[in-house]
């Protein structure tokens, strides 16, 4: 779409992505799922250091509002929001991928109410290691959760995520203040054609359908990875709109100001010899 180029944390994510596209084409064995484990490893580690590295880019604007509260506190503000949409988009792929884990490996079935979330294995869930899940093989449980009915997609849980991804990044745009229709962050949840169907298939069949559940974890892990990457973008983004306001130099003369236009016989000429830097596009120099 315009507007939008591929950064470089997007470039890594995207071949992250590709090594599990790649382990996903492989018969599952244990050396594959352990395979799985090691590149969910790698993709926690990333997450920690966009999280780390986000909060410095927050502390920035902090130590910016204490200076220039007046020019600083709008985008402050806004990036406010960045985070708590963000923390919250983030919160909610970890709970799904928790109820993915929990009935999967312990058998708790997902309540709408959430009542589940307060069984003591749907808790060990949310923090387990995937070198500890047992059925890591398993298929059958997670597309029951994400996908349980093909005719109705609106109905599983990918569905649902998927909408509401959507919905954080068009609320993203608008708090940066780009046009949702021209700019992209760089999400793509459109169908795609399926080699193995041989024809178009939804985002959440493409993506989890007889995925196994190590699969689907790294799967979370990388959407998280997303999210993350796309509220640095905003808050990037934020960050420059407040240069936009500073005044902006590019060349630099020496200046003679005379202290006296009239200069009477016999006297001395003083003046001010100082070097300015301007603004050659501006009409007032």
């Amino acid at each position: 779409m315009a507007g939008y180029k591929e950064t470089p944390r997007q470039k890594m994510i995207g071949m992250m992505y590709l090594v599990l596209t790649a382990l996903l084409a492989l018969n599952v064995s244990k050396d594959i799922l352990q395979a799985f484990v090691t590149v969910n490893d790698g993709l926690k580690q990333t997450n920690a250091n966009f999280e780390a590295k986000n909060e410095m880019m927050y502390n920035d604007f902090r130590q910016q509002l204490t200076q220039q509260k007046e020019k600083v506190e709008p985008f402050y503000l806004k990036a406010l929001q960045v985070k708590e949409k963000s923390d919250a988009m983030v919160e909610r792929i970890k709970i799904l991928m928790t109820d993915v884990v929990a009935f999967t490996e312990f058998g708790v079935s997902p309540k709408k109410d959430g009542s589940h979330r307060n069984d003591a294995d749907w808790k060990k869930a949310y923090d387990i290691d995937l070198s500890e899940v047992k059925k890591t093989d398993n298929f059958d449980k997670p597309i029951s959760i994400l996908i349980p009915d093909q005719a109705k997609p609106e109905t599983g849980e990918a569905y649902k995520l998927k909408i509401e991804l959507e919905n954080y990044e068009q609320e993203l745009i608008k708090l940066i203040g780009e046009d949702p229709k021209t700019y992209d962050m760089g999400f793509n949840y459109e169908p795609g054609f399926n080699k193995f169907i041989k024809r178009e298939m939804s985002w959440e069949f493409n993506t989890f359908y007889s995925t196994v559940l190590a699969a689907d974890v790294v799967i979370f892990n990388k959407m998280i990875a997303e999210v993350r990457n796309a509220e640095a973008e905003a808050v990037a983004k934020l960050m420059n709109n407040i240069r936009k306001l500073d005044f902006t130099f590019d060349d630099i003369a020496a200046k003679v100001v005379p202290q006296s236009m009239m200069i009477p016989a016999g006297s001395n000429y003083e003046a001010t010899l100082f070097v300015a830097a301007y603004d050659s596009r501006s009409p007032i120099r």
